[in-house]
């Protein structure tokens, strides 16, 4: 004789309505619509616990970084239907207390955090920690390199530490790598018909034997462009 399986599924209950405790910096109708759950869809513990991510990005573009959140349920019916609450704990807000670099051997820390639109708590300024303008700041610090003549230059790593006594207060190390200085060679065009040499000459910034700036370049380039633009070669 055979064996004999037989297996019992529970099914999911399902959402019957989703509610919001606790939020008092975002408003309901935000959250709801940034939260990938819908009302009768299956409510999966372990999925529900993932989409709520997108909720607390809401609060960490407000500077609310320790954010709190659990869900419970309730259910209601014999229909196996459930309701949602989502309670928040929002937690004061991060201030950055300090930013720090590793790895610039030759370009002042002040030159890079000066190309930060974070800054850290101060004098008439709050400091509160926006992590998507953070995120953009990494491409700021990368462009500051560039232009310092460092072509190659990455932001690989960074430390957010929060202070055991008090994680509203963060201290930011952000490691970078320069890599090599790059100098201009020779610089030279051609195809210049209508506009001589001089002409051209006068409108590119960049020169040999100089550091070779990534914004001087792009500048000659735009130079260039609204030269010939204002000529009607468009």
């Amino acid at each position: 004789g055979g064996v004999k399986l037989i297996i019992n599924l529970v099914e999911f209950p399902r959402v019957r309505s989703i509610n919001f405790l606790g939020n008092n910096k975002v408003k309901s109708n935000d959250l709801r619509e940034a939260f990938p759950v819908h009302v009768g869809q299956f409510a999966n513990p372990a999925a529900i616990n993932r989409d709520l991510q997108p909720l607390k990005e809401l609060y960490y573009e407000k500077g609310y970084y320790n954010v709190a959140m659990h869900t419970d349920s309730t259910r209601v019916d014999a229909n196996n239907m459930e309701d949602l609450v989502v309670s928040i704990t929002e937690g004061e807000k991060v201030k950055v207390q300090t930013i720090t670099f590793e790895g610039n051997d030759n370009v002042k820390t002040d030159d890079l955090r000066d190309a930060m639109d974070q800054g850290t708590r101060g004098f008439l300024r709050s400091g509160t920690f926006k992590k998507n303008v953070f995120e953009e700041d990494k491409e700021r610090i990368v462009t500051r390199l560039r232009n310092e003549g460092y072509l190659d230059a990455t932001v690989d790593e960074v430390d957010l530490d929060f202070r055991e006594e008090d994680p509203s207060k963060l201290d930011i190390v952000i490691h970078v790598t320069e890599g090599p200085l790059y100098t201009t060679g020779e610089v030279t065009w051609d195809g210049n018909e209508v506009f001589n040499d001089l002409a051209v000459a006068d409108q590119v910034w960049i020169e040999k034997d100089r550091v070779f700036k990534e914004d001087e370049y792009l500048l000659s380039l735009d130079n260039l462009q609204q030269l010939y633009a204002n000529q009607g070669y468009i």
